[in-house]
């Protein structure tokens, strides 16, 4: 297996170690579910065509979207799968249209706290996978929201005020508040609740005595004590210019990062109202890895093309060939069989059909 595969596969496996079925969709959706809700998606383009029956239909930009279309849970009981899918968008590295291998899960229906503690726990696993060098950014979109409106932001300088903290513009937010006459104990407020970074005890702290939005602060700390009593609490951090945005996010949001990769890697929160959008009951919470950001950092840690270099003569057997090859592929191993050793490869071995084994030229 290449490293794609590899981190598939241990990801995989993962979630169906906590319960998570694996949820399979179509390439194609009918466009009307993408339609009404185009500003959630992360891409604005929607590749369409027509069916041979008429209706317009979507290369998939998006599984959530589907998930949540199709979930049937029913009430006080537990939806949980995963996916590995490809999705259909502009990527983020190419800014081109690509098939994007994309990876999660998501937990639907009652969802309580020890359902958001598993969802994001099982977030940190995934980036710990990814590398160890890796990094869980935690926030809560309605801290900021609920500070920005006790300063009197509403309408347009509401989500003007939220784009300039997630862009962490402290300038031109403090601009902001002073164009739209805030009350200045309000805006420094909001000034020093957006510039919060840092480990969750401190962060924490110094937002609980702010007094801004305490059950939100509530459930950020919930989530943090609990990753830190399951030994995930050196990866942590508090953010809270992570994700501002209320149309999506209901609950506690997390982004990950890992060494290597400017972008985040992984993405996800809770989305109850997405949930009541779409007329369902219950509560939500899930994530994605985006395997498209991963490649570079996936192609250099891939030492080798092929394990075996498997090299055999004209006057060699042709089955004994094949069984050989098969023999090895069947321990794990990447094999390839040819008369001459190829150049630009590497490969960790070199075994010589009916002769002992030999050093490989990696």
């Amino acid at each position: 297996m290449n490293s794609e595969e590899k981190l598939t596969r241990e990801l995989r496996a993962l979630y169906e170690s906590r319960g998570y079925s694996r949820y399979k969709m179509s390439k194609f959706e009918e466009y009307d579910l993408y339609a009404r809700n185009k500003d959630l998606l992360a891409s604005e383009g929607i590749i369409t065509f027509t069916d041979t029956n008429g209706k317009l239909m979507a290369l998939k930009p998006d599984v959530t979207l589907s998930i949540i279309r199709n979930s049937r849970v029913k009430p006080g009981m537990l939806g949980k799968v995963y996916y590995n899918e490809n999705v259909y968008r502009v990527s983020a590295s190419s800014h081109s249209y690509r098939e994007i291998l994309q990876t999660g899960l998501e937990c639907l229906g009652a969802v309580d706290g020890a359902s958001c503690l598993e969802v994001t726990s099982l977030a940190a696993r995934s980036l710990l996978l990814i590398s160890p060098k890796s990094q869980l950014v935690l926030s809560h979109p309605g801290v900021v929201s609920a500070a920005a409106r006790a300063a009197g932001l509403e309408g347009a300088a509401l989500e003007r005020a939220l784009k300039l903290v997630e862009e962490k513009n402290q300038h031109e937010l403090a601009a902001l508040c002073a164009g739209e006459a805030c009350p200045e104990e309000a805006a420094g407020r909001l000034l020093e609740i957006a510039a919060l970074s840092g480990a969750p005890g401190e962060i924490l702290k110094r937002l609980e005595e702010t007094g801004a939005a305490p059950v939100e602060t509530a459930q950020l700390r919930e989530i943090a004590e609990g990753l830190e009593e399951l030994g995930l609490g050196d990866i942590l951090r508090v953010d809270l210019a992570t994700e501002c945005a209320t149309r999506y996010y209901s609950g506690v949001v997390f982004k990950g990062y890992v060494a290597g990769v400017p972008a985040a890697v992984l993405s996800g929160g809770r989305y109850d109202a997405l949930l009541r959008r779409m007329g369902k009951a219950g509560g939500a919470i899930g994530f994605a890895v985006y395997m498209d950001r991963l490649e570079r950092l996936l192609e250099e840690t891939e030492e080798y093309d092929v394990d075996t270099l498997l090299l055999y003569g004209e006057e060699d057997s042709a089955a004994g060939v094949c069984a050989l090859a098969a023999s090895l592929a069947e321990r794990g191993e990447r094999v390839l069989a040819q008369r001459a050793e190829p150049e630009g490869l590497r490969w960790r071995r070199t075994v010589r059909f009916g002769e002992s084994e030999a050093k490989g030229n990696g």
